[in-house]
């Protein structure tokens, strides 16, 4: 992707595709699916690091296996507010400093989402626990995870399950109707999931 000018912009540039058929075997039923719209997140900035407001779509150059592609509007990245989740390991690994510097890093992380992005704080050893529901005030925070303290195991693939599904439940509809993150804060690999790493 290419762009005329050197700015900076944080947007989500939206363009039209075209129908593609797909043919599963030659003896088996072959059947056609269109995508009417792909979002691409994209990120420029301008020679001294500053984010552009007034990029348009002719300012994009969006290729697909060579082909240009038509860029139908673009939307400045805070249009779309964010749902996040964040995962804290509270197993015996991370007792003391690496899970104070952890719940550093998610009042950090909190102070940085915009007043109509959500957040929830959740904590896991072997088992996940909501330590903060879903919420757009910042101020619960703290009291939240000053209540964190270190034990047992890691269970980092169900605790990513019970995020996902906290997400799922989450939305309004069927669809997202925000961006959707899961951010993870650890320092080992899972020892006491009850799923295992495909699932």
């Amino acid at each position: 992707m290419g762009a005329p000018r050197q700015h900076g912009f944080s947007a989500v540039v939206v363009l039209l595709a075209a129908a593609s058929a797909i043919g599963i075997a030659s003896d088996a039923p072959s059947f056609s699916s269109r995508v009417d719209l792909v979002a691409l997140d994209v990120c420029v900035r301008d020679a001294s690091g500053q984010f552009l407001q007034d990029l348009a779509p002719g300012d994009f150059v969006v290729l697909e296996n060579g082909t240009p592609q038509r860029v139908s509007f673009v939307e400045p990245g805070g249009a779309v507010s964010l749902r996040s989740v964040l995962l804290i390991d509270r197993s015996a690994s991370m007792r003391g400093a690496k899970l104070a510097r952890a719940a550093d890093a998610a009042k950090a992380f909190a102070e940085l989402l915009g007043p109509a992005d959500q957040l929830e704080i959740l904590a896991f050893n072997q088992r996940s626990s909501k330590v903060l529901g879903f919420t757009d005030d910042r101020s619960s925070v703290p009291e939240a995870l000053a209540s964190l303290q270190a034990t047992g195991m890691t269970g980092l693939y169900d605790a990513l399950l019970v995020a996902e599904s906290d997400l799922r439940s989450a939305r309004p509809g069927t669809l997202p109707d925000m961006r959707e993150v899961i951010i993870v804060l650890s320092d080992g690999e899972d020892t006491a999931s009850l799923i295992g790493f495909d699932e």
